[in-house]
């Protein structure tokens, strides 16, 4: 069997933020090259003391990754969200309400909460988790 003549598959799944109960993320694994080329994209040149110095562009990447990996979410509300990301509140009942998904949100949420950026991060870059979920899935039914 030649594995370069084989297809990489995509693969995708609902997971359940371990801390946040009923809080799912819809989400595609991302390959290590997707991941590596993502990130080589991301690098911009600073000049630190006369010196180049390449840093992550991360106003650049976060949306960029949020466009690759999520396909929706739900059951996040307000107070999920004051926990992951400092907020303020013109009305305390609006923490009630659900977030609406949008990519653009989830890069913003990404950007801004160091938890939610390693959850995401170590769950995407982890074929084992889509394989294990999908197992547990079949499972059910």
């Amino acid at each position: 069997m030649d594995l370069t003549q084989l297809k990489i598959v995509s693969k995708r799944h609902v997971f359940e933020h371990p801390e946040y109960p009923g809080f799912r993320v819809d989400l595609n694994y991302l390959p290590r090259k997707e991941w590596e080329a993502l990130q080589k994209q991301s690098e911009k040149k600073v000049w630190v003391k006369g010196s180049p110095r390449f840093e992550m562009d991360k106003d650049f990447f976060y949306p960029e990754l949020a466009a690759r990996i999520f396909n929706g979410w739900s059951g996040i509300n307000g107070h999920i969200l004051s926990k992951l990301i400092p907020v303020e509140w013109d009305d305390e009942k609006l923490k009630d309400e659900e977030i609406e998904f949008s990519k653009k949100a989830a890069g913003v949420l990404m950007r801004n909460s160091a938890e939610f950026d390693e959850w995401i991060t170590s769950v995407v870059s982890e074929l084992q988790m889509f394989e294990d979920g999908q197992i547990k899935e079949a499972e059910k039914k």
